[in-house]
């Protein structure tokens, strides 16, 4: 080895694969494959990184990195267990290499590419060819034969169009990133691909979309990436039924229509382009299934919410970085609709003060006035009503906020929701099974949790991935239940039902009375002294009776 190290010094392993680690592989290969890494190494060429694995009793060849190796018609490599191959700065005069088992290949700023004998890897499953010398003419009729390929990326080679892909039933990804294409015509050479979804099309010279009429034949393509193009109009006129999302910041867009054909989108980002005013995105047909919008980084300055009346179930729009000084048309926008981004940093004080004003006689609010963060424009009124019984109400307020009512009055804010409950364990799982209320729940999981912080922190980010509507329906439903067991006290946390139960019964709920006094007498009867202390100091002891408060003596 040291024989190698010596003749090979700067040839073997990188930075992130240790020389010692390459070393080690090598050793254990078997004497042919050993060879055939040693003649690439003699001719000049760099091998970054070999990977190895025991098959069948003996180590194998499985990884291989190839750099700065010119590889001729006159020499053969047989690698019959390689599954992952990566060639950089080679030239592919002849590329003689056996790899049956290849799934993937990936070529990197190479030359003289010859894709012949690549119509033998029937195992192929990722083939990358990466700022490679291409044109147009390359013969990549090779594809045709890789059944098995599910990701096909040809990126920053200089194409200006895109060649005939057919006939590859398992491809799931297709990436032209940084190429020269400055239309999606030839998207329409790309054929009976009935598995593609997503079509990568990043940092070209797109101007024509052509209505998205080329992808009308890959009704599956859900992810279509057009971001850091030249495009100036957003036209859409082909029905496109599956895609789920589609990039374009980043281009030059100053108007769109046709977003009510992209059924399966619910949010859109416009961020980065040149959009003036929000009468430039016209749906020909209202849009119900886009929920949020984002014209961040635009070059708005008056918002105009009426022109929005095609998208009846906005929930969100995003304005950062736009020196908005007018807002006008609130009562168009749907109550539920949070709009954010207005910056004190760029926009006018006096024109953010007019613009406060309007949003509050409009019963909308806009914060951030003294707040360094951007400010947000939602409405002041609640958004949903749930009726629980004539005195007890839930109501949701934007952004995401949930309140109880009492006889017609603010009670308390919603804060927490118990959303941790994992029962995959099976110790845990009947452990649960002896839980009888909301705080041994509470008091169950944590204990079973070695990390109480992260416990809590996961609860509150799969609270924060709620809906409103969910967090809302969720709140409802909790004291729903409460009230329709009689305000059973093992049915909520603590915190909240006895202060809740005193409410009520100040305010004449005859059930409400009875389980308060209930659960005063139950308290008091502990014996605690700290406890009985705290409810005589707390008045809790004037709702009981002479009797009541004797029985408990």
């Amino acid at each position: 080895m040291d024989e190698i190290v010596r003749r090979f010094k700067g040839k073997i392993g990188d930075e992130y694969f240790s020389q010692a680690r390459w070393l080690d592989n090598f050793s254990k290969l078997g004497g042919e494959e050993k060879e055939l890494l040693i003649t690439i190494l003699k001719k000049g060429g760099v091998l970054p990184v070999i990977g190895v694995d025991e098959i069948d009793g003996s180590f194998r060849l499985t990884l291989l990195s190839v750099d700065e190796f010119t590889f001729d018609r006159n020499q053969k490599f047989s690698f019959p267990y390689l599954k992952d191959l990566t060639m950089s700065d080679c030239r592919l005069k002849g590329l003689l290499i056996e790899a049956l088992r290849l799934e993937e290949l990936d070529f990197r700023k190479s030359a003289f590419l010859n894709f012949t004998l690549l119509s033998t890897l029937k195992n192929l499953k990722q083939l990358t060819i990466y700022n490679c010398q291409l044109s147009d003419a390359s013969d990549l009729s090779f594809l045709t034969n890789l059944k098995s390929l599910t990701s096909l990326e040809i990126d920053s080679c200089g194409l200006t169009s895109i060649t005939v892909i057919q006939n590859l039933p398992n491809l799931e990804k297709l990436s032209l990133t940084g190429n020269r294409l400055a239309s999606l015509e030839s998207v329409r050479n790309v054929r009976d691909c009935d598995n593609l979804k997503e079509i990568r099309l990043q940092y070209n010279k797109i101007t024509d979309l052509c209505g998205l009429e080329p992808l009308a034949h890959l009704p599956g393509v859900e992810i279509l990436w057009l971001n850091e193009n030249r495009i100036q109009e957003l036209r859409i006129t082909a029905i496109l039924p599956n895609l789920q999302r589609l990039y374009i910041w980043d281009n030059e867009i100053t108007s769109a229509s046709g977003l009510e054909r992209l059924t399966a989108i619910s949010g859109i980002s416009f961020k980065n382009n040149k959009i003036q005013n929000l009468g430039c995105i016209q749906p020909d047909h209202n849009a119900p299934n886009i929920k949020d919008i984002n014209f961040a980084g635009n070059e708005i300055s008056m918002l105009d919410f009426s022109a929005l009346h095609h998208f009846p179930h906005l929930e969100r729009l995003d304005f950062l970085s736009n020196t908005i000084m007018e807002i006008k048309g609130l009562d168009a926008l749907p109550h539920k609709t949070v709009v954010t981004g207005f910056e004190l940093e760029i926009i006018n004080t006096n024109a953010f003060s007019r613009m406060k004003d309007y949003a509050r006689s409009c019963e909308w609010a806009l914060d951030g006035y003294h707040d360094p963060k951007p400010g947000n424009l939602y409405y002041d009124g609640p958004i949903l009503v749930h009726v629980i019984n004539e005195l007890l109400e839930m109501r949701l307020y934007a952004p995401k906020r949930v309140e109880i009512f009492v006889d017609g009055k603010q009670f308390a804010q919603c804060k927490f929701l118990l959303l941790n409950l994992d029962l995959e364990n099976v110790d845990t799982a009947i452990g649960a099974q002896q839980v009888q209320s909301i705080d041994e729940a509470e008091h169950f999981f944590a204990r079973h949790h070695s990390d109480k912080r992260e416990f809590e922190n996961h609860s509150r980010r799969i609270a924060a991935a709620l809906s409103p509507e969910e967090t809302f329906r969720a709140h409802s439903s909790n004291l729903q239940v409460w009230a329709e067991n009689k305000y059973d006290s093992r049915l909520l946390h603590r915190s909240l039902a006895f202060p809740l139960l005193k409410r009520l019964t100040e305010v004449g709920d005859p059930v409400a009375l009875l389980v308060f006094k209930e659960e005063i007498a139950r308290c008091y009867a502990s014996g605690h002294p700290t406890v009985q202390k705290f409810l005589k100091k707390e008045g809790y002891l004037n709702h009981l009776s002479e009797e009541e408060l004797e029985s408990l003596n």
